[in-house]
C-alpha cells in the first residue's frame, strides 16, 4: 500500500479533515497501533450485545470469531463481575 492509499483509507475511516490533522501531527513518523486497543473495544461490544440479547452464533458471524471464542469472551466478563 502506498502513502496515498494509506491516506485515503484513513480519510475514509475518520474523515478527510481528521486525516489531514493526523498527517500533519505525525508526518514522516511510523505509528504503531496495538491490536489490543481494537480487541478490547470489540470484546466490550460483544459482551454488551450479548447482554442485549444477541446469540453466540450471531456475534461470531458479525465479528468473524468462532462461536467458542465468543463464549469465552462472554464467560470472561461474567467471571470479572
Amino acid at each position: 500500500m502506498n502513502d496515498n492509499e494509506t491516506f485515503e483509507q484513513l480519510a475514509n475511516i475518520v474523515g478527510e479533515e481528521a486525516a489531514r490533522q493526523v498527517a500533519a501531527s505525525f508526518a514522516g513518523e511510523n505509528i504503531y497501533i496495538p491490536k489490543g486497543i481494537v480487541t478490547d473495544e470489540q470484546h466490550k461490544a460483544i459482551r454488551q450485545e450479548f447482554r442485549d440479547g444477541a446469540t453466540y452464533r450471531e456475534l461470531s458471524i458479525k465479528y468473524g470469531y468462532t462461536t467458542n471464542y465468543v463464549r469465552k469472551i462472554v464467560h470472561r466478563s461474567r467471571k470479572k463481575s
